[in-house]
């Protein structure tokens, strides 16, 4: 039977927006501390060693760890003005110093959803068309960011890649997770996005995350329960299943 155990243990402080390295050795995460000036993304390992903090949060700005760049040592960010300013996206080189630099801002907004695990691609949500849509954008060589790829057919939200990169998953509209797949060059293919759950149909709650095999994992939601307040996880639930069998059975 599998165990839990907590990776980051801050009592009484906020930490959100985990990211794993793409070789899994590495978590990223945002602490909330009491003052502005403790706050900001840190990186844990799985070696003992303490967190480090990467990226210093300001007065300007609230940086949120959005993914990593494969085979890089750099860091999407979430940017969020705590002026009342529209999100952005920047990026931190973890190698360098460290600072956040700014990737893509304009009037409009651009919120950071995942990054590719095998090429450069950036996926977010920008709302230039005038609705937010799902795009995708590679980073490029000169640190620049390529032109958009528009990825939703209707209003896109949030969204995340497949461990293999093969896929992007996102929600639509409505109520509907749709699978976009992608080429070797991480483009998208051909075949338009097709949906693969109706959320309100499965009683689902609206986040989700990708096994390796390509599986969606869902928390679901009881009949009748408007809101999720409580999840339990099993592991090797059908080990669980088989024992329970057995001592029916005696």
């Amino acid at each position: 039977r599998g165990t839990a155990a907590p990776l980051v243990v801050l009592p009484g402080r906020d930490v959100a927006g985990p990211r794993w390295s793409p070789d899994g050795r590495r978590l990223a995460y945002f602490l909330e501390e009491n003052k502005y000036e403790d706050s900001g993304t840190y990186v844990t390992t799985l070696d003992g060693r303490p967190p480090r903090r990467v990226v210093s949060d300001s007065k300007l700005y609230r940086d949120l760890p959005a993914g990593w760049i494969a085979g890089t040592d750099l860091l999407v960010i979430h940017r969020r003005s705590r002026q009342s300013g529209p999100p952005d996206i920047a990026i931190a080189d973890l190698a360098g110093d460290g600072r956040a630099r700014p990737l893509l801002a304009s009037p409009g907004q651009e919120r950071a959803l995942d990054t590719s695990p095998r090429t450069r691609h950036i996926a977010y949500v920008s709302d230039a068309t005038g609705e937010n849509q799902i795009v995708l954008a590679e980073l490029r060589g000169d640190g620049t960011l390529g032109p958009p790829i528009q990825l939703s057919r209707g209003r896109g939200t949030r969204g995340k890649f497949s461990p293999a990169g093969d896929a992007f998953y996102f929600f639509d509209d409505g109520n509907t997770i749709l699978r976009a797949n992608l080429g070797s060059d991480g483009l998208p293919t051909e075949d338009p996005p097709a949906a693969v759950v109706d959320l309100e149909a499965e009683h689902l709650f609206p986040y989700f995350t990708v096994l390796p095999d390509g599986r969606l994992l869902f928390v679901r939601k009881a009949p009748g329960e408007a809101s999720v307040n409580r999840f339990d996880v099993i592991p090797n639930f059908a080990d669980e299943v088989r024992r329970r069998m057995r001592e029916r059975a005696r």
